[in-house]
């Protein structure tokens, strides 16, 4: 079957290097031909399954604003286009949005005072910040889904809804929910990243993933935390926190090592610096 190349290798061998198929095979190919026209799915291609999408929606409709009497929008379906999608009446998105555009996205919802309620990556939850970070909450589930094109994705939410300053929210109940949802239709089973060693004043979506799979809830307020993108002592060995982060007050650092014991193993291990206790110091002096 087809035109076999061969040459001497190093050692004065011979050796096919190649098959090359014959004009009646690559005819035939039909498969190796459809299949260079199919479109090549990213994580911005994630369509959600109904049964998780109906679980998050009763979960936000019980704890983060009630959604009778409103208009539930998903504006993101293929091929869709965000910015002239209908946004009339008393309307709130509710939708698993193209993760590379996520800033964007958010941007245009502040400018134009529209609710929502996004789906995001989680181990990249806080690296998604839009231009205007007032009334935004970022919640951390760290809900294993599969979506429709297959891709496993670990899976956060931003929303602009929750009342108050609260900047972050670990909610373990919402994680809980979706794997029994999950486990139900398709038996996935959990699995452990790897992760460094951080001082308790300091948290990231990776780190709080923990805390949520244990169905734990942890609330820390916009006024007790300072978003960070490395710590000093990481900048020196060109490091930063993956998915970025934020610094916290004592109390809350108190309240973080309360909730998430991280497992004991061979870590690279980063320390604060006195700038950065000195940020600590001033969070922590207005509870």
């Amino acid at each position: 079957m087809g035109t076999k190349i061969v040459q001497h290798n190093i050692f004065g061998e011979m050796e096919e290097i190649r098959t090359k198929k014959t004009r009646k095979e690559v005819f035939e190919d039909y498969d190796g031909f459809v299949n260079k026209f199919k479109p090549k799915l990213t994580t911005d291609d994630c369509y959600t399954p109904q049964y998780v999408y109906d679980v998050i929606r009763d979960w936000v409709d019980e704890n983060v604003i009630p959604l009778e009497g409103k208009r539930v929008v998903r504006p993101f379906c293929p091929g869709g286009d965000y910015r002239n999608f209908d946004y009339s009446g008393d309307c709130f998105v509710l939708d698993n949005p193209p993760f590379s555009i996520l800033a964007e996205i958010r941007d245009f919802y502040a400018e134009h005072n529209i609710g929502y309620f996004l789906f995001a990556p989680a181990l990249t939850l806080f690296s998604r910040l839009g231009k205007n970070e007032d009334n935004v909450t970022y919640i951390v589930a760290a809900a294993k889904i599969v979506y429709d094109n297959g891709a496993e994705v670990r899976t956060s939410f931003i929303t602009n809804r929750i009342p108050g300053e609260l900047r972050v929210t670990v909610r373990g109940d919402l994680f809980r929910r979706v794997k029994e949802a999950t486990d139900r239709m398709e038996g996935m089973t959990k699995k452990e990243q790897p992760r460094y060693v951080y001082p308790s004043h300091v948290i990231s979506s990776a780190l709080l993933n923990k805390i949520a799979e244990r169905d734990i809830i942890l609330d820390i307020p916009a006024r007790e935390c300072e978003y960070i993108r490395a710590l000093d002592s990481q900048r020196a060995a060109k490091k930063s926190i993956f998915g970025y982060g934020f610094l916290l007050s004592e109390r809350l650092a108190a309240e973080r090592l309360a909730a998430e014991r991280l497992a004991a193993r061979k870590s690279t291990v980063w320390e604060l610096s006195e700038r950065e206790n000195e940020i600590i110091k001033r969070l922590s002096a207005n509870p």
